[in-house]
């Protein structure tokens, strides 16, 4: 067999392991599930494989955060070119192979690196690829799919790196001084390796995890520094650079740089290119960046949230044999696993003996050791918090350590190296120490660890698949919010999962004895946050929310201030889940305004009482000052009673309940009766109505009172329906299921006329305004310019013959028409953001942020044909820039010679 084929046969066993451990999500109709992959990466990728595959380069997400930029948001990965391989398959099966291909990328990484860098035979390689493939943190992160694939990339930036270099020494000392082995070692012999360097680390800019690569680099930086220091090489050497067809003005440039940057040359060159062929994501993600939460970076705390625990360690570092981690580590436990087997634990210490016992400063060794010095500067890191002063001052003094959270993903560095060394470990014990073991040895501990990667892998979460129909089925109330909405509609979701869905039993009776209890759980929960649309699931259905999800550059800052019409300064969602810090429904004028045709909740707070039910969700509250209110918007039920749940500090006769027939009027007291309670409420159930159709509901109150529920009751078959009778805003209920579903009859178009406009100093009296304002529906808040004023603008009364109708909305292209009688402003509550351009009748018209974060153009009086479209400056360069990269890349790898760099002898 030749040498090449044995090199080649370890990646094809790779391969095979790798469908061996994810055969679960591989090999059958089972999908991955978990809070990340389930409510933020399927959304992504259904909403990108149907714009691509329709033939639609998606720039903007009309579906969360009322509108935010897609594309330049990198945690996509859209222009990731491995991602456009599955487009053709559902989102959940989409991430599963790309799953598998990256822990093949990363064991054959791992491999060559170990083989060609570390001097590893070929099985002690192959145990090194194992390692990495399998090991914990990877086998963690899959819910993280993009942190995975920037990951995976790791080993080969390592391995590339190592013949990317300048130079390559091998320093031998005698009589005090030294002599380089490899004079005139040619630069740009290594010319193509440098691009490929460049091109693998675009992949991993392009791949989405910007801290992942950020810790890639760092880890990088720190081998080559460490291969200098350990090496021996004194830096303050002049680099000579000898000229041969290249430029004069490089050449000059590369002699003013300092000194020290000459052993990380190769790796700045890549970075270069690896910048300019990645410029199509990396300058709208750096335009986004700047409406970002995180343009002025992350508080102390903030960064070093969920930094390893010490005392928890051990479930960090050993295999999880049996152990839930969840319960152990939090529903957020895959930050914190990096196990790699007790066996490669073993083969670790016997690696790193067998590294530092040996003397002397071979490039051999240098490479080891510096592989050592990476993994521990992953493994301190790790614990964030606490490692004291270390970590505050990186994050004070280094640039980036400020801008990314969870220090737990430092450990990547650390099963880089730990793998690594276990495969030294492992050529030293099986082919040196019990080199009379030859034959029997390797193969044992080759299947031993195999084996216990693959035991220890069970109490991960990709062993533990649910039912496609997790994913696949519809749930009523998307039914219905589909059947019902119009492109323009929103809704805002105030459900959280508390609840038992009806069809629970009929679940456990259709997956007890398919699935695992944990799997059976994890399809439970999934039916739930389909059913109250949680986090980014609307982008599935087409569905626009207010809110959403996002740990990265989104939600914009602007999403934030609108948050604080509804929240205290001290409780934002700073990653948008405005529905988890929501304890009721917000104001109804607020609402309105943002456009929220569509409310959802749940039936948690709701009460069944004498098998009556009472929707407590929208409130009445009553004074002497307004005592009444009325709705006919009655539900068709024969009542023969009437429920009241209220809560009131008075006594004694409360008001009446006064209901309408065609004929006949009906008034029934509201009594204060200790002997009817609910908790700290009083319950009245009211006799003595007719059973014909009621028109019209009142109640008119003689003291201050809320009305918390009204139900219909029809006491012979004891059966009920609830009356919407609120001060909080004019509801109908249009889906009652496991969760409610209102309408709200006062919402406000997507695009309206306004008139006035009148000064605020600044934002924060912009939203005292919004807040307090009685008329909301008749202020807008206009923010310009920065440095400029803020201002209300004032729509007054509506002139009916004056309109505004959109024609067509799609995400990057919306289409209107206006008449108006007098000049006006006209307002689209859609995200402002640079990039959007609005023409009126053809002519361009400059667009201005209006009430927090919504855009609104100038219009003169008659008719008028809007267009806004979508069209960044940022992606138009970037892409012309990737060009440019990637043509940069082409040359560089048919280029066959361009620049010597040659380093002096250095006994002089």
């Amino acid at each position: 067999m030749t040498n090449s084929l044995k090199s080649i046969i370890p990646i094809i066993i790779l391969a095979l392991l790798t469908v061996g451990f994810y055969w679960k999500i591989l090999l059958t109709n089972l999908i991955l599930i978990g809070t990340d992959i389930f409510l933020y990466f399927y959304p992504y990728k259904a909403y990108a494989s149907q714009a691509l595959l329709s033939g639609r380069l998606p720039l903007w997400n009309p579906h969360i955060f009322m509108g935010v930029p897609f594309l330049a948001n990198s945690q996509v990965g859209l222009l990731y070119p491995l991602n456009w391989l599955f487009l053709w398959a559902e989102p959940p099966k989409q991430i599963a192979y790309s799953i598998a291909l990256h822990v093949w990328i990363a064991g054959m990484g791992a491999y060559l690196f170990a083989k060609y860098r570390l001097k590893l035979d070929t099985l002690s390689a192959f145990i090194g690829g194992v390692i990495f493939a399998f090991s914990g943190f990877l086998g963690a992160q899959v819910e993280h799919i993009n942190q995975l694939q920037v990951s995976a990339w790791l080993p080969w930036i390592f391995f590339i790196s190592s013949k990317a270099r300048n130079y390559e020494f091998s320093l031998a000392r005698g009589n005090g001084q030294t002599r380089k082995v490899f004079e005139n070692l040619s630069c740009l012999g290594y010319h193509r390796k440098i691009a490929m360097l460049g091109l693998i680390i675009a992949l991993m800019l392009l791949a989405g995890h910007t801290q992942s690569v950020y810790i890639s680099m760092f880890g990088l930086g720190i081998y080559i520094l460490g291969h200098v220091i350990l090496s021996g090489l004194p830096l303050k050497n002049v680099v000579m650079v000898r000229q041969e067809r290249f430029s004069k003005t490089f050449l000059v440039l590369a002699t003013m740089l300092p000194k020290f940057i000459f052993p990380f040359m190769p790796l700045i060159f890549a970075i270069m290119l690896a910048l300019l062929i990645s410029a199509g994501q990396l300058l709208p993600t750096i335009e986004l960046a700047g409406h970002s939460i995180r343009s002025g970076g992350l508080t102390y705390n903030e960064v070093v949230a969920f930094s390893l625990n010490p005392l928890k360690s051990w479930l960090t570092f050993l295999p999880p044999y049996g152990i839930d981690l969840e319960k152990h580590l939090g529903a957020a436990f895959s930050e914190f696993v990096a196990y790699i087997g007790m066996i490669p634990l073993i083969l670790v210490m016997v690696g790193l003996w067998n590294t530092l016992k040996k003397n002397g400063n071979s490039s051999l060794r240098v490479r080891r050791l510096s592989m050592i010095f990476v993994g521990g500067v992953g493994f301190i890191l790790a614990f964030g918090l606490f490692t004291g002063p270390i970590y505050a001052v990186l994050y004070r003094f280094v640039p980036g350590f400020d801008l990314f959270r969870v220090p737990a993903r430092w450990l990547l560095l650390y099963t880089f190296s730990v793998a690594m060394m276990s495969a030294v470990g492992f050529q030293w014990i099986c082919y040196q120490r019990f080199a009379m073991l030859k034959k029997a040895m390797p193969a044992i501990i080759t299947a031993l660890i195999i084996f216990e990667l693959f035991m220890a892998s069970q109490a991960l979460r990709y062993n533990h698949p649910t039912a496609p129909e997790a994913y696949d089925f519809l749930r009523p109330s998307i039914v219905q919010l589909q059947a019902i909405q119009k492109p323009t509609d929103r809704f805002l979701s105030l459900s959280g999962i508390r609840y038992d869905p009806g069809d629970l039993s009929e679940i456990h009776n259709i997956y007890d004895d398919q699935l695992s209890e944990r799997a059976v759980y994890d399809y439970i929960v999934s039916v739930k946050q389909k059913e109250v649309l949680a986090f980014n699931l609307p982008m599935i259905y087409n569905l626009n929310a207010v809110d959403g999800y996002d740990g990265g550059l989104l939600p914009l800052k602007r999403f934030i201030d609108l948050q604080r019409l509804f929240l205290a300064d001290d409780n934002l969602s700073l990653d948008g889940r405005l529905r988890e810090k929501l304890n009721s429904v917000p104001s109804s004028r607020l609402l309105s305004l943002l456009g929220v045709r569509y409310i959802i909740t749940d039936k948690v707070q709701d009460v069944w009482i004498n098998h009556i039910f009472y929707d407590l969700q929208f409130p009445a509250k009553l004074t002497p000052k307004m005592p009444e209110i009325s709705t006919t918007n009655i539900p068709p039920l024969p009542a023969t009673a009437i429920g009241v749940i209220f809560k009131t500090s008075e006594s004694g006769n409360i008001g009446k309940v006064i209901v309408h027939y065609e004929n006949e009027v009906v008034h029934l007291n509201i009594i204060t009766n200790p002997e009817n309670m609910w908790i700290d409420n009083y319950i009245n159930v009211l006799e003595g109505l007719s059973g014909e159709p009621i028109k019209q509901i009142s109640i008119h109150v003689n003291k201050s009172v809320i009305i918390k529920g009204i139900s219909l009751i029809h006491q012979p078959s004891i059966t009920s329906r609830s009356v919407i009778l609120s001060t909080e805003g004019d509801y109908q209920v249009v889906h009652d299921g496991d969760i409610k579903l209102y309408e709200n009859r006062q919402v406000y178009p997507r695009a309206f006329i306004v008139h006035k406009t009148e000064i605020v100093p600044n934002i924060e009296t912009a939203i005292t305004t919004m807040k307090k304002s009685s008329d909301a529906l008749n202020k807008t808040i206009h923010v310009a310019d920065e440095g400029e004023s803020i201002g209300i603008i004032s729509r007054g009364k509506f002139d009916k013959d004056e309109h505004v109708t959109i024609t067509d909305y799609h995400a990057e292209r919306i289409e209107l028409t206006t008449h108006l009688k007098t000049p006006a402003w006209l307002v689209l509550t859609d995200t402002y953001y640079p990039g959007w351009h609005a023409f009126a009748d053809g002519t361009e018209i400059p667009i201005s942020e209006v009430d927090i974060m919504f855009r609104s153009i100038p219009l003169a009086s008659g008719e008028h044909k809007i267009v806004f479209v979508y069209r960044p400056k940022s992606v138009y360069w970037g892409m012309g820039l990737s060009i440019l990269g990637m043509l940069l890349f082409v040359g560089l790898m048919l280029k066959r010679k361009i620049l010597h760099l040659t380093l002096p002898n250095m006994d002089r």
